[in-house]
């Protein structure tokens, strides 16, 4: 596979920063995240361009992580408010 490298610059723009990465739909994080693997086998890319490809992978891994994060604190505090909800109508019926 050869990696257009303006695209690939242009990929790199696109999520240079946390407010550009935070701005990206989760979809779109795993399209990011497989070209940036992709990139990193390519053999026609410069040493320097993978690894910019790899630090590219490490925000986007932990930016995935820090909403898969945010939406198990969502989850559980929705668990914690149905039980309470449920403990009062228990006690509201006896």
């Amino acid at each position: 596979m050869a990696v257009n490298r303006q695209e690939f610059w242009q990929k790199v723009t696109e999520i240079d920063s946390d407010e550009k990465l935070r701005g990206v739909c989760l979809r779109q994080l795993g399209d990011y995240r497989t070209y940036f693997v992709e990139v990193q086998y390519d053999p026609t890319l410069p040493e320097w361009e993978k690894t910019a490809a790899s630090n590219h992978l490490d925000r986007l891994k932990d930016e995935i992580a820090r909403r898969r994060y945010l939406v198990g604190i969502g989850v559980t505090l929705l668990g914690i408010v149905v039980a309470i909800v449920f403990g009062m109508m228990r006690s509201c019926v006896k």
